[in-house]
């Protein structure tokens, strides 16, 4: 931690650019340091100045393959990407966590309070009572219920809970997919883990600290894929069947020198708020699973599912059927495709990718809301990318569906043609090119978190 100016004169003089440029690229480096001397004077703007800081970056992440598969306890192949959240970061006195993200009011939570009242009423963590951390239905899909359950969870955990000012900025494209959510997550919670911790709890741990908030605060039933990927950074193949110790393993890829580009395809969807559709997923899943008296889909047997397979459709109808058969063959799908990378094979692996977006929309069903005909933004999407790539490349339904969003690799040849093909049907910035990032959350000018 620094005081501000120091910072500031840091940055100016280059000195945090060979960590910069292993994050953002050599071609980045200017606009990032404008970027960051941007965010710390915002920071003194909104907290004052002389202030000791930290900075702190947490990347988006990329859905490569298992769709709707980690809710339910299987594989995913994910990649943190080169799009991120960062935060200028000091302690306070006055036991208030205050942040600021860009473009949004202020988020405000009591954490402790000092007193000298009855010994009876303090905190046995300390001379401190806590306000308020219980979860509020009004604060759902919020970031001050993320904020809120971080903090709930480290009290959970024992350590003691402090103030802090903190100032957001995102360069995250909302709406597409990207996990702005699970990247916010993972920063608060490694900011805390730095400052109220001493950087005691893991990656995994700081992951599951975010799934917590996200799952019993924000209210939304998501896996721990989003996390993971924004903490560890890099391509990673995660088998989340022992949900308490998850299989995690870095895939060597190289996506600059593999001959693709990766793309992020918005399909024009007017905003819109599916998390009853998104929820429905999963409970459809369950109740497939409730059917052999398991709780999740990876505890059963698919050849037990086939062979049930009319019982189940009776009990459970064809969606859930359908749904549930998606999970059993992307399941699979999300090894093979790590697989492949690993042994640098990327016609298999494109291969595997097509038939991921086709289950998605066949099976899994979430390209379209289920009471709209008229309006399929991603169907239409969809069908662009597949008569502008023709027989080469590959694209799949990108993140949770519905909203509308597409991931396609698109041969480097090809890419400028691609580009505008898309944004001449679906309009201008429609069509974003993404590079992996190999490095998770970071501290600026300090140590990896």
């Amino acid at each position: 931690m620094k005081n501000m100016n120091d910072v500031l004169r840091d940055i100016g003089s280059q000195a945090y650019d060979e960590q910069l440029e292993q994050i953002y690229g050599a071609e980045s480096l200017t606009y990032q340091r404008q970027r960051y001397i941007r965010a710390v004077n915002e920071f003194e703007n909104e907290f004052g100045t002389d202030r000791n800081i930290s900075i702190f970056s947490a990347p988006a992440r990329t859905e490569i393959c298992g769709n709707h598969t980690d809710h339910q306890l299987g594989n995913v192949l994910s990649a943190s990407v080169s799009m991120d959240i960062i935060c200028i970061v000091s302690p306070n006195n006055d036991g208030v966590i205050r942040v600021k993200s860009k473009g949004f009011p202020m988020d405000e939570i009591a954490v402790s309070l000092t007193c000298k009242r009855d010994p009876n009423e303090y905190s046995p963590l300390g001379n401190f009572v806590i306000a308020d951390l219980d979860p509020y239905q009004s604060e759902e899909y919020k970031s001050i219920a993320l904020i809120r359950g971080i903090a709930a969870r480290l009290y959970l955990m024992g350590i003691p809970l402090k103030g802090f000012d903190c100032y957001t900025t995102s360069d995250i494209i909302s709406g597409v997919g990207l996990s702005s959510s699970g990247a916010f997550e993972v920063l608060i919670g490694s900011i805390m883990n730095c400052l109220l911790a001493d950087g005691r709890i893991s990656l995994q741990g700081i992951a599951e600290i975010g799934k917590f908030a996200e799952n019993y605060y924000y209210k939304k039933p998501c896996g721990l894929m989003d996390q993971i990927t924004s903490a560890m950074g890099g391509v990673l193949w995660i088998d989340f069947y022992d949900s308490d110790m998850p299989f995690i393993t870095k895939v060597d890829f190289d996506l600059e020198n593999s001959g693709y580009t990766l793309c992020i395809v918005e399909s024009g969807a007017a905003g819109g708020v599916y998390e009853a559709e998104y929820k429905a997923i999963h409970k459809e899943m369950v109740s497939a699973a409730n059917f052999f008296g398991k709780n999740i889909l990876s505890r059963v047997d698919e050849e037990e599912f086939l062979t049930y397979i009319d019982d189940v459709r009776k009990r459970c109808g064809d969606r859930a059927v359908l749904r549930a058969w998606h999970f059993f063959e992307e399941d699979k799908r999300a090894i093979k495709c790590a697989r492949c990378l690993q042994k640098k094979k990327m016609p298999e692996f494109l291969n595997e990718i097509n038939k991921s977006g086709k289950s998605s929309f066949m099976y899994l069903q979430n390209a379209y809301t289920s009471d709209s005909s008229a309006s399929q933004p991603l169907s239409v999407a969809f069908a662009l990318c597949d008569h502008l790539l023709g027989d080469r490349g590959a694209f799949r339904v990108h993140g949770g569906g519905f909203g509308g969003t597409v991931q396609a690799f698109v041969p480097n040849d090809m890419l400028d043609d691609f580009k505008n093909g898309i944004e001449k049907m679906l309009g201008e910035g429609k069509c974003h090119v993404l590079n992996i990032r190999h490095k998770g959350c970071v501290e600026i000018g300090g140590n990896y978190v």
